[in-house]
């Protein structure tokens, strides 16, 4: 067990910001989270590894969803939506005979990788370091968990003023159904709610999920702070830690959105600076990057990560954070393996690839 303080919190934050891929809950809501809490409470996040869950003990999801931009509008603190969602799923699985005695994050992202940090804390829940998707994604279809034939349901979903809503379709396995089920709750809720579900065993994690990812996050993390408080180059700093590559840097000169059906749907354009000055590049999104392109050529698809910066402050952005005008690195990173076990690990994307008008083949990193 290693016991997470607030530079570690706040490590954590920035490297799944960075590594969310454009999705996971914005930066700026993420500390929000870790400095309201922090406001009273000592930050000591219990974190084990997967080999360190009792073998008769499970763990369940703890996540956000809805629009990042409404979620940042909201000004929530998330402990009623979290708190409500765990409690909610502990009583299901006790009624399934099942010990849910830890929580562990949906997606990277800076406030999804720490709202089970929250619930860890308050209900002394330990934080298992693992990672479903080792990135952010728009729905419940598009997880490894989904590709690789794991339980969905039953799950939990609740709002700020602590309503809950429990979900227990027929079919268990019944993915997209269940992000449909789940994203209507969520427009009744007004786009901002907690949801806790896929109950999994340590056997499960290291088959099918991200081992690790969390030690990963916390190496990245601390790389990231030390580059901008030294002002030292982000690009650099991280390719000592990560596989990752430049895609472009830029000047943001639009930035279209649209927030529909509990989704944030945009296109951002840029214009090359430096050695990659006088080149047009784009990226498409649905809550999360999905393409990114030069021209008309793509240059990067899903589930692979692309990533941006700021490139004046070295801090991550997500796109509920990104302004015309901002100078922005591009970074690409390779998807973990747990994408790559089927064909699904691309097939999943078709739906979110033809929303945006994206008909071609997958290009990896």
């Amino acid at each position: 067990m290693r016991i997470l303080n607030e530079r570690d919190a706040k490590a954590i934050i920035y490297a799944t910001a960075l590594m969310g891929a454009g999705g996971g809950g914005s930066l700026a809501h993420g500390l929000y989270y870790l400095n309201t809490y922090a406001e009273k409470h000592e930050i000591a996040v219990k974190m084990i590894s997967v080999d360190e869950m009792e073998d008769d003990t499970f763990a369940g999801v703890l996540a956000g969803m809805g629009s990042p931009v409404k979620f940042r509008e909201s000004g929530t603190d998330f402990l009623v939506e979290s708190v409500t969602a765990y409690e909610g799923l502990k009583e299901k699985a006790a009624f399934m005979n099942r010990r849910l005695t830890n929580v562990f994050p949906i997606e990277y992202g800076a406030g999804n990788s720490f709202v089970p940090m929250l619930t860890s804390m308050e209900c002394d829940a330990p934080f298992v370091d693992v990672d479903p998707c080792g990135r952010a994604v728009p729905a419940l279809n598009t997880t490894p968990f989904a590709i690789n034939g794991l339980a969905t349901a039953p799950c939990v979903m609740s709002n700020g003023k602590g309503d809950k809503v429990i979900a227990e379709p027929v079919d268990p396995y019944d993915a997209v159904g269940l992000e449909n089920l789940c994203r209507n709750v969520c427009v009744a809720f007004d786009m901002v709610m907690g949801i806790a579900g896929w109950i999994t065993s340590k056997e499960q994690m290291k088959k099918f999920l991200v081992p690790g990812a969390y030690t990963k996050a916390l190496q990245v993390g601390h790389i990231l702070l030390d580059a901008i408080e030294k002002n030292l180059d982000v690009s650099d700093e991280i390719s000592k830690t990560v596989e990752c590559r430049e895609l472009w840097r830029g000047k943001l000169t639009k930035h279209e959105l649209a927030v529909e059906k509990g989704f944030d749907y945009g296109r951002t354009y840029y214009e090359g600076i430096g050695e990659y000055a006088g080149r047009q590049f784009r990226i498409d999104y649905q809550n999360e990057n999905l393409v990114a392109y030069e021209g008309d050529e793509a240059l990067l698809t899903v589930p692979d990560l692309i990533c941006t910066l700021n490139l004046d402050t070295g801090c991550p952005l997500t796109n509920a954070e990104l302004e015309e005008g901002q100078n922005i690195l591009v970074l690409a990173m390779p998807a973990p393996n747990a994408w790559y076990m089927s064909e699904d690990g691309w097939n999943c994307w078709a739906p979110f690839l033809e929303t945006i008008g994206y008909k071609g083949e997958q290009v990896r990193y």
